[in-house]
């Protein structure tokens, strides 16, 4: 059976951090060997990320980058495609003895949140990836799926 857990958790501009919760964290066994562990983020949409394990990411972060190199019409194409891939995925720092929290960068706080100094998040693990998405992101995907 797939492993599934959510909850909620609070997003700040000021500090970037990201308080994973509990059960996330019990089931995805982070921080469990070093008490740290690096997690790829995709910036999936405005007020949605994904994250992986950074391992398990790579074939999937390659994937895309050939993708956008196939693509290229020309050099400055090229260069335009890669920036956006590089803008796409980041890595962040999960840090256990941080109350379970992941350090995002300025550039996935903006995606997530905008300009709001703080806001709740909803944050969705399955076996392969969390998301984490505003609530709007939320629930305009679970009526996405209502209209399949």
């Amino acid at each position: 059976m797939e492993f599934f857990a959510s909850g909620v958790a609070t997003v700040s501009s000021e500090r970037g951090r990201l308080a994973i919760p509990g059960d996330i964290v019990k089931g995805w066994k982070l921080g469990e060997q070093t008490g740290d562990d690096v997690l790829t983020v995709e910036m999936v949409a405005a007020g949605h990320l994904r994250f992986f394990r950074k391992a398990m990411a790579k074939d999937r972060v390659e994937q895309d980058r050939k993708a956008a190199e196939k693509g290229a019409a020309d050099a400055a194409d090229l260069e335009r495609r890669l920036r956006i891939h590089r803008d796409r995925y980041r890595d962040a720092s999960f840090n256990k003895s941080d109350k379970n929290r992941v350090a995002l960068s300025q550039e996935l706080v903006l995606a997530l949140i905008g300009q709001s100094k703080r806001e709740k998040v909803y944050v969705e693990a399955g076996s392969s990836s969390i998301d984490v998405m505003t609530n709007e992101v939320r629930f305009n995907r679970n009526q996405a799926l209502d209209e399949d």
